[in-house]
């Protein structure tokens, strides 16, 4: 299931109101936050936090991104978010995804979350 936007996504909290958590199930949930870039954007802390909190709540959570680097990638490293970008080199282009289409398939997440103009663009071809 693909997710456009944050308001859409059934999160941690309403999961807790609920009594339940993502490890209760049969398997771990696996999910895939798709951002563009780590700048220090809102969507871009956002997709960071959102990750650390997934991970706690017991998820397989993966954060992709279009392109390495930016300052928010620090923060990834330091909170052990298992951050993926697609590309070896920052180009400076978001738009461009090799690759996303097979890390998906190799994957099979429940959950794709897209933060971020680029990542949203995809995610009527995923």
């Amino acid at each position: 299931m693909v997710y456009n936007a944050l308001s859409e996504f059934p999160h941690t909290a309403w999961l807790s109101e609920q009594g339940l958590r993502y490890s209760e199930a049969e398997s771990l949930m696996r999910i895939i936050v798709l951002q563009d870039y780590l700048r220090s954007g809102g969507t871009e802390r956002q997709a960071v936090s959102l990750c650390r909190e997934f991970q706690d709540a017991g998820a397989e959570a993966t954060l992709i991104t279009f392109r390495p680097g930016g300052r928010l990638a620090a923060m990834a490293d330091e909170l052990a978010i298992d951050h993926r970008p697609l590309k070896r080199l920052n180009l400076g282009v978001a738009f461009l995804a090799p690759r996303l289409t097979a890390i998906l398939r190799r994957q099979q997440p429940d959950v794709v979350l897209c933060m971020g103009e680029s990542a949203n663009a995809r995610s009527g071809f995923l």
